[in-house]
């Protein structure tokens, strides 16, 4: 009967120690994924001060022009830890309105004053420069 007991009590300690390991598995499986989805970049970010969206008040042929930022406002959190913000960017062909996303932690919104380069594309999408 003893003999059973010590089975018995053996076979209990095996699968907590299991259940341990599989938990601790599970963990840092969990942390891992985390980890991997804060470093990873999102698909609007090119890189520091570069900023890809739209034109939202002219239709524009393509081009580059010179610009200083003018307001950033309307910035609104969207998905993936990006914000959509609207800044004004004033240039020769008036105050234009850009509509973008970027995730705040990574780049800074568009400044009042900053110097910008405003390059309109083929495709209808726009892409700012921080100078």
């Amino acid at each position: 009967m003893l003999k059973v007991q010590i089975k018995a009590k053996r076979g209990v300690a095996v699968k907590m120690k299991f259940i341990h390991i599989f938990l601790i598995v599970i963990i840092l499986f969990l942390v891992g994924l985390i980890a991997y989805g804060k470093f990873k970049t999102t698909g609007n970010v090119v890189k520091e001060d570069v900023f890809e969206g739209t034109i939202t008040n002219a239709d524009l042929e393509p081009g580059i022009y010179d610009g200083t930022g003018v307001y950033d406002r309307s910035c609104n959190p969207v998905e993936n830890g990006l914000t959509q913000c609207d800044a004004g960017i004033q240039t020769e062909k008036g105050l234009l309105n850009f509509n973008y996303k970027h995730d705040m932690n990574m780049q800074a919104c568009l400044d009042n004053g900053d110097k910008l380069k405003l390059e309109i594309l083929a495709d209808g999408k726009a892409r700012v420069t921080r100078l």
